[in-house]
């Protein structure tokens, strides 16, 4: 039920003005490689980059989900929903609340 929550809450805010999903470069693992501003590093496994994994840079969204849905990111605050989270430029943290 979670996973469907957050499957339309992604599908709701994707893209960017000019619906690009982003350069999809390789981000964060051992070397800690960064997205540029535009854009955020999705882990797949929503672990923030837990032991040195490696995401792809995808923009940032630029509309709003319809639905609030408060959810825990990787800098550890608590943002409306995951397009928030996505449009600060951190993806959202799996399995747990913040810290």
């Amino acid at each position: 039920m979670r996973l469907a929550a957050l499957l339309v809450a992604l599908a709701a805010c994707s893209g960017s003005d000019d619906g690009g999903p982003g350069s999809g470069a390789t981000c964060g693992g051992f070397g800690g490689l960064q997205c540029p501003d535009s854009e955020f590093c999705d882990y797949a496994t929503d672990s923030c980059g837990a032991a040195d994994e490696t995401g792809t840079c995808r923009a940032r969204p630029t509309t709003y989900g319809a639905f609030p849905q408060p959810t825990c990111a990787c800098d550890g605050m608590v943002y409306d929903s995951v397009c928030d989270a996505n449009r600060a430029g951190v993806d959202v943290r799996g399995g747990g609340g913040c810290k």
